[in-house]
């Protein structure tokens, strides 16, 4: 057996019933979990914190003890590794669990501390960043307050220094640059005013010239008023002679386009009798083929027709003729072939 701060962990030749039987780990498990819940620590002391990493790593130390153990027992005891590894499963997040619920106060004031720290870097940067965000006197007036009542004191929790230094570098920022805003301000109204003065200079300058041009514009207009009443009176006078002069050309057009229109329709007159004398005489032509054609079908259908009714009867007198030389009267030779040729003897024909 070999022993740790906590347990003593078993040796090779016992540890097989101490992984194997059901519940065979748990009295290790429970030492170490009574040591837990008697173990307290201060974690605000330096010296709480460090026992709490020592009381943890012991409860590490164990667990991978009990691993080592469990994993040489498993390497030799091949028949049984399901049962093995289930218990170092299960104690290894017992004690995992046990070191991280050790571990928590720590934790906890660690994150605290890292969420401290972040806190107070978080407002230094905002004091350092009050220069560069303030612009008209207003805003900086406003930075400079805002600055002027923050105190420095022991709740500043070790960044007091810090925040002194971005404190008065922030005022002496801010107070320069508004002194050049001040100044700047001033310069900016003192030009807006010589741009006014200027412009109302400009601007009574621009009326009296408005004034003289608009008596020299009022003359000039007069006289071009009269002008263009002369021109008007010549140009209706022109556009008068202009219109009785278009309404005789059109006059004229309209007669000539009257005589070729007459003619034009005079020409196709003539050209559609024409046409109609041409589509009649096709006509007749056609039909008279068409009835030469029929007669010439009917013809030829009728001596069709002829020589087809010989044929047959030629047939029938031969059919009968051979009928009655093998012993048959030629009345029922006759009554034999007719019946035949008109299909009333099943299963016999005659070929034609």
């Amino acid at each position: 057996m070999s022993q740790t701060d906590l347990i003593t962990i078993p040796a090779q030749q016992d540890a097989l019933q101490v992984f194997t039987t059901e519940g065979g780990i748990d009295p290790l498990i429970d030492r170490i979990r009574r040591e837990v819940d008697k173990f307290t620590a201060d974690v605000s002391t330096a010296k709480g914190r460090a026992e709490v990493k020592a009381f943890a790593f012991s409860i590490t130390k164990a667990k991978t003890s009990l691993e080592a153990v469990g994993k040489a027992l498993a390497a030799e005891q091949k028949l049984i590794p399901g049962k093995i590894d289930a218990c170092r499963r299960r104690t290894w997040s017992i004690l995992e669990a046990m070191a991280d619920e050790v571990r928590r106060p720590l934790t906890e004031y660690e994150e605290a501390e890292k969420a401290r720290i972040a806190r107070h870097r978080e407002e230094i940067a905002r004091l350092d960043a009050l220069p560069a965000t303030a612009h008209t006197v207003a805003e900086i007036d406003a930075a400079i307050a805002d600055l002027e009542a923050f105190v420095i004191g022991a709740d500043l929790e070790g960044f007091a220094a810090e925040y002194a230094i971005a404190k008065d570098t922030a005022l002496r920022d801010l107070r320069s640059k508004r002194a050049a805003r001040v100044q700047a301000d001033a310069e900016e109204a003192e030009r807006i005013r010589l741009q006014q003065e200027a412009a109302e200079r400009a601007a009574r300058e621009r009326e009296e010239r408005i004034r003289a041009e608009a008596i020299a514009a009022e003359r000039a207009r007069a006289e071009r008023e009269a002008t263009e009443e002369r021109d008007r009176a010549e140009r209706a006078a022109a556009a008068e002679r202009r219109r009785i002069e278009i309404e005789a050309a059109r006059a004229e057009a309209a007669a000539q386009a009257e005589r070729a229109a007459a003619a034009r329709r005079e020409q196709q007159l003539r050209l559609d009798a024409e046409a109609a004398e041409r589509r009649a005489a096709e006509t007749e032509l056609r039909l008279k083929r068409e009835a030469e054609d029929r007669a010439r079908q009917e013809a030829e259908e009728a001596a069709r027709r002829e020589a087809d009714t010989r044929r047959r009867n030629r047939i029938q007198r031969e059919a009968v003729a051979a009928l009655v030389a093998g012993g048959i009267t030629e009345d029922v030779a006759k009554l034999a072939v007719t019946m035949i040729a008109r299909k009333a003897v099943p299963h016999v024909a005659i070929t034609y």
